[in-house]
């Protein structure tokens, strides 16, 4: 008893760096500095250690005619945005994401991290147990600003009705180390701080010749040895 009670006594003084922030910490830097809104319904959408996200009202859809597969290494700007398109909903309404589909949408809140944290989107358990999902990019980067891009996945057995405005997904938010600010340039059709859904840039991927050609070499000389 006595060794328990000294185990628990010091447990008390431990400062676990990284940590998820729970609901208190959350509601704390909500109030400061963590800029999560609307935030509808405080009350229902701080959990215990997660905040619950809606659905936004913007998508980003493939089209399907005459489309028989994706090359990335082909692919520049111009035709992602060829073979992408953007549709547009109001709160309350219904998209339909048939089987075996991947949409691009948005969160409903606009989110801005401080430099001191990051954050992971996950779907909510309710959700995932029908078959969707909701992001396969998970990690928000400290000191991230905008509306966060969701690539929303059905792998039910039957196409799924999601509800704009619905608490689709949480947003978990971690301790992290200061991050200094980073200025970028950004492409003049693309908004630093995005408040609807973002095309893929694998055009951006493709213009790295110098590290193909890296690749390359180091695979020539492995074929030599």
């Amino acid at each position: 008893m006595v060794r328990t009670k000294s185990l628990l006594t010091r447990s008390k003084r431990v400062q676990l760096e990284g940590a998820i922030l729970s609901k208190d910490e959350l509601t704390a830097r909500i109030d400061k500095d963590l800029f999560i809104e609307p935030l509808l319904s405080r009350d229902r959408q701080l959990g215990d250690a997660s905040v619950d996200i809606r659905l936004g009202t913007h998508f980003i859809v493939t089209r399907m005619g005459g489309l028989s597969h994706f090359k990335p290494s082909e692919l520049d700007e111009a035709e992602i945005r060829r073979l992408q398109e953007r549709v547009s909903k109001s709160p309350g309404d219904i998209f339909v994401l048939h089987l075996r589909r991947l949409v691009l949408g948005c969160t409903l809140e606009y989110i801005a991290l401080p430099r001191d944290l990051s954050a992971l989107v996950l779907t909510r358990s309710r959700y995932g147990r029908i078959g969707l999902i909701v992001a396969t990019a998970a990690f928000v980067h400290p000191g991230w600003k905008g509306c966060l891009t969701l690539e929303l996945s059905n792998v039910a057995d039957v196409p799924l009705e999601l509800q704009c405005g619905a608490t689709i997904a949480q947003l978990v938010v971690f301790h992290s180390k200061m991050v200094p600010l980073v200025t970028r340039d950004f492409p003049l059709d693309s908004l630093p701080f995005p408040t609807r859904p973002e095309f893929s840039r694998l055009g951006s991927e493709n213009e790295k010749q110098e590290e193909w050609k890296k690749l390359k070499g180091i695979s020539d000389l492995a074929k030599a040895l």
